[in-house]
């Protein structure tokens, strides 16, 4: 092999490609396209997504992704061209005819193939550094853009044309070639990242591939090895493709070596993938084994820690710790052992209770002590203990963590999974990695909803600490390098975060408010000119809310690196996130879905100010109990919404008033009940609010117990949907039998005298069945053990003046509900004349008259609002505006329930209804495929026809090619009247809420539905006016004489404008004579 042949080759390979005009072509177009991209999705000529500008490696990485993607599509149609002979490759017919080895010719025309590519990398690097430093407002760095280069673009580049080199070796005619590239490249990307760990990812999205400024890159050995295999790979591939080079070997030697060097390189390469799965496939067993013995142990009985006493010392990456614990046996009976938990990474020296060393026993994260507790007997252990935790502990109830994989997936920026940090320069522990002895796991394996939290009173002791700040929960007391946190209050876990941050605070009202943040991220907070207006803001919400407080005494916000990683858990109101006292924050503020900056101008200019605007925005977004999944490429265009998660970075848990844990060893999520009922006890038993999921939660309890819920959970926001429901439910059959001020009264006293305890449920209900004389136990089985929902049927809504026995005049107010359903339910009644909501119980079969008296006022109409809550009725909520007075008085007026007759809610003779829901209704849709065209969209929006679902079809206006037909049978000919049932409210609704159509203002005509039938008279077309719809209910199309026999009427789509939506609903056919 000869270096002065490679050289002169790639000299010449060099000119070809320069001169080339195809390649010429698509590299403009590469500049063109790249610079664009760079501009218009990171740039500041419009606002970009936060995501793709908030990190200094966002834009590196953007780059180096499309670099790698143009370079699969330059090296499958210019790369390797040189193995098939070209009719213009007259300038190298000077070396052809050249005594070159294959190795010289073939490595040359690599080389010089690759200086040009690699060139123009380089050059799209700098336009997007450019843009970068000048045009963008994401923060810059240059390291980034070198480690990509080598990390990523490199080795990609090097497999595909390794591949490609090979594939044209073999198929030697150019077209075939390119198509069969072609073929492999998209398998390559869009096929196989997902298989095998993403051992196949050209991208490595699998992995995590952001920098953080404090801890770099996470797990960088992996990744270094993903990319290392591809790049042997591509070495490989490429000497063995100089074998399919059609010239004479200089020596079989030569071949032979040849051979051997492609192949060692393909060797290895896939040993080190072997290596790379089997990473995986360890962690994967470890925590599997762990989980096991979780499982083993979860149904043995668990003491409680009532203190701990914790001294830590950090010794590089490792620390050395001491904990003096004080345990409670909680229960009726003596243990003869009990367990403690501890990370298996964490080596135990020494074990003592009450000063004497004792034997145990341990098995991965388990401890087992040979020593007997009395019932309700405290003890004194003293454990000693060293090392490093593991990973593997955390979160072992995730039997696959690419399963959750989505959530920390933002656009094609990958963050990492470090669930703690332990080293020199940055540390970060919280109590999901046990790094102290608990009595109870974190969580329970084998029922999730049995979890316990354990209340403690906590004192932690740091030293050796003299340039890192330290940071936990409780009060500060510092001795040279001697750090001592006291917490006034029992918690249910400590954590304790050290790193060189820079450190601000203010007191204000009494409490401490701090923020950490990383050097050279003091712009976060300097944007903020007042910080004690931001804190009012703060507790603005807790002075007007009764079931609001903040009660802890300091509030610290943490910046912590971007790849620190805490997932959501259904069962628990916080993640690790968000601890008593701290709130851990994503490094730059990254992950918000808009930009963390505060706005030039306030949008209500002279009621608030731009910094108080931005705050509420970023302190909504982390009080949403949901977070929305985006999907789609941030470089390509918007990020569109994917689905609902619990939202991990939710601080609302720190907002309740009265921290207390309720527990039953019988009724899982118990405490959730009472979480619910206390944070929205107002809204719970006035009103009943629905969200999106509310219909899948619906039909999944009409199907489902509670009790089945908790053996097999739905997903985050299904499960926390169904126990709103079925919280609501609990909440008001009990006011349907205990007065509301006097269950409030009772339901605080208890919980302000268990707070920060763990209580027993059972205790509950026992006090409740004293004070109330209610089985609160059974009724609370019930609750649990019911399957299937009530159906309601409402008629009959009146209102009347009555005269009392002395005289005096009232109101009465009447309904007629029937439960037609499969259980009892409740329903609700709401409106003009109640102060506070009434609920009433109505069994299974019940048909009953509700009746209310209210003290006379002048009035000749109202409103009402009824709930139907728990049951299949949907929506839930039934409205009657401007109730008009009946005529006449009642004498004697009795209010209460009494029963009521059916026949009232039987059909009429002679009506005959076809509603959107029956066989009788259906759509004949335009199915043009190259059109752009909308489709029917049903709605269960309130004001809809139907029992127990009342829902409508919508669509926007089209041409008149689409339509919604309802067919029934008339059984005799005649007269009749036709009938379309309207929905007013989704006619208004959307009359002045569609003045904007894709960002742009639009003037609107009045709306119109062009209805089409046929008669003895023949084909009639009859249209609603907007005067019209206006009206709710049935609308009158007016009499009409109908043969016998099969019947139908039409609603075209075709509208006044391609912005009105027309509604389909209801028909009905009325007998005249």
């Amino acid at each position: 092999m000869s270096y002065k042949n490679i050289k002169q080759i790639a000299k010449y390979e060099v000119k070809i490609l320069m001169r080339d005009n195809g390649f010429r072509f698509v590299s403009l177009f590469c500049i063109v396209l790249v610079t664009c991209i760079h501009l218009l999705r990171q740039g500041n000529i419009k606002n970009p997504d936060w995501i793709a500008i908030s990190l200094p490696s966002a834009i590196p990485f953007a780059n180096a992704y499309l670099i790698s993607f143009f370079l699969i599509f330059i090296t499958v149609f210019f790369g390797g061209r040189f193995i098939s002979k070209r009719r213009y490759d007259e300038s190298l017919s000077s070396i052809d005819i050249r005594p070159f080895s294959n190795i010289d010719y073939t490595l040359g025309k690599i080389v010089g193939f690759m200086i040009v590519v690699l060139g123009l990398d380089c050059m799209l690097a700098l336009i997007a550094i450019f843009i970068n430093i000048l045009l963008s407002d994401a923060p810059f760095a240059i390291f980034p853009y070198v480690f990509y280069f080598f990390t990523l673009t490199l080795p990609l580049f090097v497999f595909v044309l390794g591949y490609s080199v090979m594939v044209k070796g073999v198929v030697k005619n150019q077209a075939m070639a390119r198509f069969v590239l072609l073929f492999l490249s998209f398998i390559l990307v869009k096929i196989v990242p997902d298989y095998f760990f993403g051992i196949f990812d050209p991208f490595a999205t699998y992995l995590p591939n952001v920098f953080s400024d404090v801890t770099g890159f996470s797990v960088l050995n992996i990744y270094f090895i993903h990319r290392l295999i591809f790049f042997l790979v591509g070495v490989g591939m490429l000497f063995l493709g100089i074998l399919t080079v059609n010239r004479i070997w200089n020596s079989d030697r030569v071949r032979v070596y040849t051979v051997f060097a492609g192949s060692s390189f393909l060797l290895l390469g896939c040993v080190l993938g072997f290596i790379y799965i089997i990473h995986f496939k360890r962690e994967e067993e470890e925590r599997e084994k762990i989980r096991i013995v979780f499982e083993k142990y979860d149904k043995q009985l668990k003491i409680r820690v009532v203190s701990h006493d914790i001294s830590f010392k950090q010794v590089g990456n490792s620390y050395e710790s001491t904990s003096e614990m004080v345990v409670y046996n909680p229960y009726d009976k003596p243990l003869t052992s009990f367990i403690l938990y501890l990370n298996p990474g964490l080596e135990i020296t020494s074990m003592m209770v009450e000063d004497e060393i004792v034997n145990f026993t341990r098995e991965k994260q388990v401890v087992v002590l040979s020593c007997k507790l009395q019932a309700h007997e405290t003890k004194k252990i003293t454990l000693l203990y060293h090392g490093r935790p593991v990973s593997e502990l955390c979160y072992p109830e995730i039997t696959h963590l690419s399963d959750r994989m989505e959530e920390r997936t933002y656009s094609i920026l990958k963050m990492g999974n470090d669930f703690f940090y332990l080293s020199s320069d940055y540390t970060l522990l919280t109590p999901e990695c046990m790094w102290y002895p608990i009595s109870v796991p974190t969580v329970n394996i084998s029922s999730p909803y049995s979890t316990i939290e354990n209340y403690t009173r906590f004192r932690l002791t740091v030293t050796g600490e003299k340039e890192r700040c330290v940071i936990s929960q409780g009060e500060m007391k510092c001795r040279k390098d001697t750090v001592i946190f006291i917490s006034p209050i029992k918690l249910t876990g400590v954590s304790l975060c050290m790193g060189k941050y820079i450190h601000k605070a203010i007191k204000h009202e009494g409490k401490l408010y701090e923020i950490y943040l990383f050097k050279g991220h003091e712009y976060l907070v300097d944007q903020f000119t007042d910080p004690k207006e931001l804190i009012d803001s703060w507790s603005f919400d807790f002075r007007y809310t009764k079931h609001k407080a903040y009660v802890y005494n300091k509030l610290a916000l943490i910046e912590t690196p971007i790849h620190f990683a805490a997932y959501s858990r259904v069962w628990r109101d916080r993640s690790e996130y968000v601890q008593p006292e701290l709130i851990f924050r994503p490094e730059r503020e990254a992950l918000l879905s808009s930009a963390f900056k505060v706005w030039k101008n306030a949008l209500n200019e002279g009621i608030s100010t731009p910094q108080h605007e931005f705050f509420n925005m970023v302190y909504l977004q982390n009080f949403e109990s949901v977070r929305i999944l985006k999907k789609g490429n941030v470089l390509f265009g918007p990020l569109e919404r994917e689905k609902e998660i619990k939202n991990e970075y939710d601080i609302s848990s720190l907002t309740r008033k009265n921290h207390f844990y309720i527990y039953s060893p019988e009724f899982k999520a118990i405490d959730i009940f009472f979480q619910y009922i206390q944070k929205r006890w107002d809204t719970m038993a006035n009103s009943f609010g629905e969200s999106n999921t509310f219909p899948a939660a619906i039909a999944y309890l009409q199907e489902n117990s509670l009790e089945y819920l908790f053996q097999q959970p739905r997903e985050n926001v299904i499960f926390d949907q169904v126990m709103w429901l079925k919280a609501n439910d609990y909440l008001k059959r009990l006011l349907c039998k205990v007065p509301f001020d006097e269950f409030y009264l009772f339901t605080q006293d208890f919980i302000r005298r268990n707070t920060f305890c763990e209580t027993n449920y059972e205790e509950f209900g026992k006090a409740f069945q004293e004070r109330f004389d209610v089985d609160l136990i059974d009724f609370t089985r019930k609750i649990y053990k019911e399957t299937r929902l009530p159906s309601f049927r409402l008629r009959d809504i009146c209102l009347w003046q009555v005269e009392n026995p002395d005289g005096s005049l009232g109101l009465l107010q009447s309904v007629k509900v029937w439960n037609k359903g499969n259980v009892g339910g409740v329903i609700t009644l709401a409106g003009s004349f109640f102060e506070r909501s009434v609920h009433y119980f109505i069994p299974v079969g019940a048909c009953k008259e509700i009746r209310c008296y209210f003290d006379y006022r002048k009035v000749d109409k109202f409103n009402l609002e009824i709930q139907t809550n728990l049951s299949q009725n949907i929506p839930s909520s039934y409205l009657w505006r401007d109730i008009k007075l009946e005529e006449g008085m009642l004498m004697n007026p009795y209010a209460g329930v009494f029963d009521a007759d059916t026949t009232l809610f039987m059909s009429k003779k002679g009506e005959y209804v076809v509603d959107d829901r029956d066989s009788g209704f259906y759509l004949l849709e335009d199915k043009k495929f190259f059109r752009n065209i909308s489709h029917w969209k049903y709605s269960d929006w309130a004001g809809g026809y139907g029992e127990p679902v009342a829902g409508f079809l919508e669509k926007k206006g089209g041409i008149g090619n689409s339509y919604a037909v309802w067919e029934t049978t008339l059984p005799e000919e005649g007269e009749y009247e036709l009938f379309v049932y309207n929905n007013a409210n989704a006619v208004e609704n959307e009359m002045y809420s569609m003045n904007a159509v894709d960002g742009q203002v639009v003037v609107k005509k009045e709306p119109v539905q062009t209805y089409i039938f046929t008669c003895k008279e023949g084909e009639k077309i009859v249209s609603l006016t907007y005067t019209e719809m206006k009206q709710p209910g049935w609308i009158s199309l007016g009499k009409y004489d109908f043969r016998i026999g099969m019947t139908q009427i039409k609603l075209s789509d075709k509208g006044s404008d391609s912005y009105q939506k027309v509604f389909a609903d209801a028909v009905k056919w009325v007998k005249v004579k």
